[in-house]
């Protein structure tokens, strides 16, 4: 089975979107995620579906970095990775497949998100 990868931001997502986020997050970290959804920072959610089913969710947050009296840089934090944890999904590997498949992972921006390639 496949799985496509869709990254959209916050403001973009769908409410069905944003309800399968929910959903999936509960589940996998046992409280209610839609705390987490409704917090007011921009994120980016890498979406990852098999078939219409959300099985995969990761987000990103930008932030900046400074090492010292080093230059700012931009850098992102990395949360609310979950995947499916019944025994089939986690067979299929939905969370480290893209990884393991992609030495480099660029993000194609387009108008309210993108997919990874």
């Amino acid at each position: 089975m496949v799985i496509e990868l869709h990254t959209v931001p916050s403001s973009a997502l769908t409410p069905a979107q944003a309800d399968d986020v929910i959903t999936l997050c509960s589940e996998v970290f046992r409280l209610d995620y839609s705390f987490y959804m409704n917090l007011d920072y921009e994120r980016v959610h890498v979406l990852g579906y098999a078939g219409s089913r959300l099985v995969a969710h990761a987000l990103w947050l930008t932030r900046r970095l400074r090492i010292g009296p080093g230059p700012w840089l931009a850098a992102a934090n990395v949360e609310g990775v979950a995947r499916r944890t019944r025994p089939w999904y986690a067979a299929h590997g939905f969370l480290f497949l893209p990884l393991s498949q992609h030495r480099r992972i660029g993000v194609d921006r387009g108008e309210g998100g993108g997919h990874l390639r």
